[in-house]
């Protein structure tokens, strides 16, 4: 999930190099590309409203600088194996983000409940406080 796949990168490589620099080569460009998926300041996605849907869909953007040069200089193959591990990435971040939130809305109701019952225990002391004095 979020994988890049390397048998693109071979098979470009090899239409592309000699024999002898072709895997090397593949290797390469598939490490440079692991290391931009990989960076969180590079966000190749635009999102896309439709009227119906409640939700705006998130695609790649096909105007991306870095992905129209993988895809001139090496093809669909090579693109699409990038553009699908990007999107395979996105969803799972945007799933992860989503528990998360979740997570951090449970500890929040969590917190309100547990100051509650502090106020009623303050509120119970103070109480009994005043009752000793007067007595």
């Amino acid at each position: 999930m979020g994988e890049l796949e390397s048998k693109p990168f071979q098979t470009a490589c090899k239409r592309k190099y000699p024999m002898d620099e072709a895997d090397d080569q593949a290797a390469a460009l598939c490490s440079l590309w692991e290391s931009y998926l990989r960076d969180s300041c590079w966000k190749p996605f635009k999102t896309i409203r439709v009227a119906f849907r409640q939700q705006p869909k998130i695609t790649i953007d096909e105007g991306d600088e870095k992905l129209k040069k993988l895809k001139d200089e090496f093809g669909d193959e090579v693109y699409n194996a990038v553009t699908t591990a990007l999107l395979e990435s996105k969803e799972y971040n945007s799933h992860h983000s989503v528990e998360t939130a979740e997570k951090e809305k449970i500890k929040m109701k969590a917190l309100w409940k547990e100051d509650g019952v502090l106020k009623e225990l303050w509120l119970l002391s103070r109480v009994n406080w005043l009752l000793l004095n007067m007595l």
